[in-house]
């Protein structure tokens, strides 16, 4: 018997099941890497503000020293001591009326937008540049113990300062996210390797080299100590086995009897498809027509019978296609002999969709049942003649009989009443005399 030819497998479970896996894995650790560095970004943007409050009360007495006497001299080293900090973009400076009286570094300008100021007054636009923070304070001068407002100092901090301290952190998450996830993933394939491809392979293998003929001795071993979702798999598969194989040897009995029962059987038996072509014929109908199985395949009943004999038997393999269920019906096909009339009892074989696909004829000679039929019939018929003629006969002997009984009747009335007449003349005289 041949080998079931199976497709190789293109991608197997465990592949799919580390893809999937994967994929989960790379979103959940891309999300939580997102929320880690976006949580790490915050706390230092918060370290930097933080640094922009120390920086603002560090060089808070300089300032309000240097605009309460209005000493330029003074500012610009305040400044350039405040710009120079990693941690500073840019300040500026305004008296108590709010007028700015310095700037250094990237500041926002009453429009809100990013420039760059010089000592010297000049400033520059700086196009797209965003991320802007500042910390405010105000500029206090103390003098005899009492606290004078003398300006407002602005700090700005950018968030390229934040990225620039949590560069080298961000860097660290990264390679540590890929070291992780290779680790992983190498974990992953080995131990599926061990636990799941390898025996799932075994399983493969084993489906693949499944023959009928092998059926017998077929045992499938995953030689797995624990028991899991694969043993029971394993052990499922090989009472299949056992169920389909004592299933086969059951239908193989069953076919071998029905094999038998065809091929000794003295009834017709032909199966042919919804064209009319023959796909199977018994050894009966070999014998009868004349025809073997390999001859008659592929052939209809044109091929072997009369035009309007084969048009008759076509039209009623018709009839069971367009109805889809039996016909029984009587009919003539040549023989060596002569003409013989068959009861043909036809019907529908269908697949598993429930499509008809051919057509599956038992027929039974009933050649000798119709002549003794006929026979019996005539007979019958001369029987009934031949009682009616006695009928008829026995009813004219009636007619006679009763004829010749009226005759009888009138006969002995007339006779009595004559003799009547002289006896009862010879009676009175018999009496007479006695007395």
């Amino acid at each position: 018997m041949k080998k079931n030819n199976m497709e190789p497998v293109k991608s197997s479970i465990t592949a799919q099941l580390l893809k999937v896996i994967f994929f989960f894995y790379i979103i959940v650790t891309v999300v939580m890497t997102i929320v880690h560095m976006s949580a790490e970004f915050n706390s230092t943007k918060k370290a930097v503000e933080h640094e922009l409050r120390v920086i603002g009360n560090t060089f808070a007495p300089a300032l309000a020293r240097a605009l309460w006497d209005m000493n330029v001299e003074q500012l610009n080293p305040t400044f350039l001591g405040m710009v120079e900090s990693p941690t500073v973009v840019g300040m500026m400076l305004k008296n108590e009326k709010g007028m700015v009286v310095g700037a250094a570094g990237t500041i926002l300008n009453e429009e809100g937008k990013a420039v760059q100021m010089e000592l010297d007054g000049n400033t520059s636009p700086k196009p797209g540049y965003k991320g802007l923070f500042s910390y405010s304070f105000p500029i206090i001068y103390r003098l005899d113990n009492k606290k004078i407002k003398v300006g407002e100092s602005v700090i700005y901090s950018s968030r390229s300062v934040v990225f620039n301290k949590v560069k080298l952190g961000f860097m660290f998450i990264v390679v540590n996210t890929i070291i992780r996830t290779f680790v992983l993933g190498f974990l992953i394939v080995w131990l599926s390797g061990r636990i799941l491809s390898r025996p799932l392979s075994q399983m493969t293998a084993a489906v693949e080299g499944i023959t009928m003929d092998r059926l017998d001795d077929f045992q499938v071993n995953l030689n797995i100590k624990s028991r899991n979702e694969l043993t029971v798999l394993e052990e499922s598969f090989n009472t299949m086995i056992k169920n389909l194989n004592d299933s086969r040897n059951e239908l193989a009995a069953k076919q071998q009897m029905l094999s038998a029962i065809i091929a000794n059987t003295t009834t017709v038996i032909f199966i042919k498809d919804i064209t009319g072509r023959y796909v199977l014929v018994n050894p009966q109908y070999e014998t009868l027509f004349h025809v073997s199985q390999a001859e008659i395949a592929g052939k209809t009943d044109y091929d072997i019978f009369p035009k309007e004999m084969a048009d008759a038997l076509r039209k009623n393999d018709q009839q069971v296609i367009d109805e889809g269920k039996p016909l029984e019906i009587e009919e003539f096909v040549p023989q060596d002999d002569g003409i013989h009339t068959y009861l043909s009892i036809k019907v529908p074989l269908l697949d598993s969709e429930g499509r008809i696909t051919a057509v599956c004829g038992i027929a039974t000679d009933i050649t000798e049942r119709k002549l003794t039929e006929k026979l019996l019939q005539d007979y019958n018929k001369s029987l009934e003649e031949e009682v009616n003629k006695q009928t008829n006969e026995l009813k004219k002997s009636k007619e006679a009989a009763e004829s010749a009984n009226q005759a009888k009747s009138n006969f002995l009335a007339n006779m009595s009443h004559e003799l009547r007449t002289p006896l009862n003349a010879i009676l009175g005289f018999a009496q007479i005399m006695e007395r």
